[in-house]
């Protein structure tokens, strides 16, 4: 991402920030979920624009920050927070940034829609401007077992799901898979690999290496 924000003159920064809270709340970790919601608020306040390499973390500063804090002193700067963030793919899509990069691969790629996202329009118009490139059908399991909590509370039922997610893209015929999820990449990836199938990255990942 900082690459890509080199390349296109955007001021990119990456603040010394923790995490948003997803895990704590998911565990039921009220109190621990609002200190981190403070402090990702805090953190975040005076920008322009956020991004976000996970579509979970989009979705808890999109909507679990804004009830969190809900009637506190920083309630007004976490809705303003949840307006102005979006995927970074989105944000490149939506500014016009994308434009300016050749977006070439020749082959099928598929791309994994993460469980978390019902649809994201940056990644869908992404994908239809890799010149050159076959855009396979998506596959039924949009699960990849990362899920939060899930990877550390359950981890057979976290193996299973993303065991079944694998087995899938790789009878997909696909010769590159893509994901706007960083933890869904951080876990399918390993298993594609040790199956010798196809190599997956992130979309932050592919435009980076898209630059001339």
């Amino acid at each position: 991402m900082l690459q890509t924000a080199a390349f296109l003159g955007l001021d990119l920064v990456a603040p010394a920030h923790a995490c948003c809270g997803l895990p704590a709340w998911q565990a039921g970790d009220v109190l621990g979920a609002k200190e981190a919601a403070r402090s990702t608020v805090d953190a975040f306040t005076g920008f322009e624009a956020v991004v976000a390499a996970s579509p979970s973390c989009l979705h808890m500063i999109q909507q679990r920050i804004p009830e969190l804090l809900a009637g506190s002193e920083r309630a007004a700067a976490a809705h303003d927070m949840a307006k102005k963030t979006s995927t970074w793919t989105r944000f490149l899509v939506e500014s016009g940034g994308i434009d300016q990069i050749d977006l070439r691969f020749e082959g099928r790629i598929l791309y994994f829609r993460p469980c978390s996202v019902d649809h994201d329009r940056g990644a869908s118009t992404l994908l239809t401007r890799i010149q050159g490139a076959q855009i396979l059908p998506a596959i039924s399991e949009t699960c990849c077992g990362f899920g939060g909590n899930l990877v550390w509370r359950h981890p057979d039922v976290s193996r299973a799901i993303a065991a079944a997610a694998a087995r899938a893209l790789l009878n997909s015929r696909a010769d590159l898979v893509l994901s706007d999820d960083v933890g869904c990449v951080i876990r399918l990836a390993p298993m594609l690999k040790a199956a010798e199938g196809p190599p997956m990255v992130h979309l932050a990942e592919f435009i980076a290496l898209s630059l001339p």
